[in-house]
């Protein structure tokens, strides 16, 4: 073969290999993309159960109202203060309210990297390998020519 004709194809070689690791990156990323929305979407759902309720209840034809049913709130439960020996004035078994939990936020922590996405670097990375790989095999077929 001519010179030409192995740069002509290792520059498609190279080229193709970009083409390819650029669409493995992408469809990485927009898989995890869709993951997320999903993720978000089901969080949605499961935190916002009442959205339902309030739809099917307009539906109703006013001719028969539905009694509304009261939510229960939390009850607060005491729990007594520990007695100290020794303390002026006495012990104090004064109820104290429960903390109230923090509610949970609805985004999504980012975290590091998927394996998918590596694979589009691991095949430019192996591309520019065979290329390096294949012009030290032609120069040396050149110098064994001479």
């Amino acid at each position: 073969m001519k010179r030409d004709t192995i740069k002509t194809l290792a520059g498609l070689v190279i080229i193709t290999l970009i083409v390819v690791a650029t669409f493995l990156y992408g469809n990485a990323q927009r898989q995890a993309q869709q993951k997320r929305d999903q993720n978000v979407k089901q969080q949605a759902t499961n935190s916002s159960p009442s959205t339902s309720v309030k739809a099917t209840a307009s539906v109703t034809p006013k001719a028969t109202p539905t009694p509304a049913t009261p939510t229960p709130k939390p009850s607060v439960t005491p729990t007594p203060t520990p007695v100290v020996i020794g303390a002026v004035g006495g012990a104090s078994t004064a109820p104290t309210p429960a903390p109230t939990p923090a509610p949970t936020p609805a985004t999504i922590p980012a975290t590091g990297p998927e394996a998918a996405p590596l694979a589009g670097m691991a095949a430019l990375a192996i591309g520019f390998v065979v290329y390096r790989r294949s012009r030290q095999l032609v120069t040396a077929a050149q110098r064994q020519g001479r």
